[in-house]
């Protein structure tokens, strides 16, 4: 339940000889607004939107990995590397060590999870699109080209909405996601 707290295990690998891990690509949000979790038994603050994609991956990540019914049903005890806890972030030296190893982190990851937000109204609209490459809503059919345009037309200022909406996120504004997305082997939006 939400009300249960988040619980983790931190534990530290050679970046060489890791299990197969999920790396998260985030924005970390205002640092006035936290959250409590707990790692290793003990409590540690961690940003509104870390806390909310942890909240998701616990409650719904068996939706995450719908191709592959093993990793589904093994998300929640998967190994993650989430630079808000992975590195010590009040160690100036750990933190320049761990920049040096970003790009071994997310291209060897098993897959990355890019976390845009928390999901809003028009949301899978617009992933729905850039997944697809097609304007038209998940539930519309497409009878003849008259329909369908008729359709687009219709619900292009709702899509169009939607798009700008998405990439209106902060997420898009770091300067960190040209690695993240472009490293990985397996991304998942």
């Amino acid at each position: 339940s939400s009300a249960t707290p988040i619980q983790c295990t931190l534990e530290t690998f050679d970046i060489g000889q890791c299990p197969p891990y999920v790396a998260l690509s985030y924005t970390w949000g205002p640092p006035e607004v936290c959250e409590t979790v707990i790692i290793n038994g003990r409590p540690m603050q961690v940003r509104e939107n870390l806390h909310a994609v942890l909240s998701v991956l616990r409650n719904k990540g068996n939706t995450c990995f719908s191709e592959d019914a093993t990793r589904e049903r093994n998300l929640v005890r998967q190994h993650f590397w989430i630079d808000a806890i992975c590195i010590n972030q009040q160690d100036l030296h750990e933190r320049g060590h761990q920049v040096d190893l970003m790009a071994p982190i997310f291209s060897q990851a098993a897959c990355v999870i890019a976390w845009l937000g928390p999901e809003s109204r028009d949301s899978a609209l617009a992933i729905n699109v850039i997944r697809t490459g097609n304007p038209r809503t998940v539930d519309e059919v497409q009878v003849d080209q008259k329909v369908y345009v008729n359709e687009y037309s219709r619900d292009r200022h709702r899509i169009r909405s939607a798009l700008f909406s998405l990439l209106a996120r902060p997420y898009w504004r770091r300067m960190w996601i040209v690695q993240e997305f472009t490293l990985p082997r397996n991304l998942l939006l």
